[in-house]
Parts: structure tokens; C-alpha cells; sequence
């Protein structure tokens, strides 16, 4: 599994929603462009 491109990585996210509003990150990718995750940490 070492040689795994890009490598396997443990990770938490949470779906979060208040008040019928859903709690997104907005990122900005350089060549990948504006996206949106959800919260979490690895």
C-alpha cells in the first residue's frame, strides 16, 4: 500500500445543517478552480 498515488489518508467530515442552511468550506484550487467540501480534518 506504500506505493499508492495519492496515498490512502484517514479523514472526518461532518454534515452540518441549522435552520434549513448547510455549512460548506468554499476552496480555492489554483488549476482546479473554486470548489466546496464539507467540514472535517485528517
Amino acid at each position: 500500500m506504500a506505493n499508492l498515488i495519492p496515498g490512502i489518508r484517514n479523514a472526518a467530515r461532518a454534515l452540518i445543517i441549522r435552520d434549513d442552511r448547510l455549512l460548506l468550506l468554499r476552496k480555492n484550487g489554483g488549476e482546479r478552480g473554486e470548489r466546496y467540501a464539507l467540514p472535517g480534518g485528517a
